[in-house]
């Protein structure tokens, strides 16, 4: 998940052990390697997650409700581009 998600092991572990105590995951041990786990929502993290958030169901498209066609693609590249940078600072350009 550190590489995945391009995290901090530490924080990570925090994270998860957070969720875990508050009810949202559980971790289960692996048999076979006891450093690996399998994470898994629950019933509680679930709920939450599913949530509607009309905030941010609604913002996105009236903000873009606007824009030409041709400006919503220009956006998708320049946020494909931004998100390049953060997720490798910008090393592969």
């Amino acid at each position: 998940m550190t590489e995945h998600f391009h995290l901090n092991k530490g924080y990570l572990s925090r994270t998860v052990k957070k969720l875990e105590q508050e009810g949202y995951i559980l971790r289960t041990k692996f048999e076979t390697d006891g450093r690996s786990a399998e994470l898994s929502l629950t019933e509680a993290g679930l709920k939450t997650i599913c949530q509607p958030n009309d905030a941010s169901d609604h913002s996105i498209p009236d903000m873009i409700a606007h824009l030409t066609d041709r400006q919503v693609q220009d956006l998708v590249q320049y946020m494909a581009g931004i998100e390049t940078l953060l997720s490798d600072g910008g090393n592969n350009a």
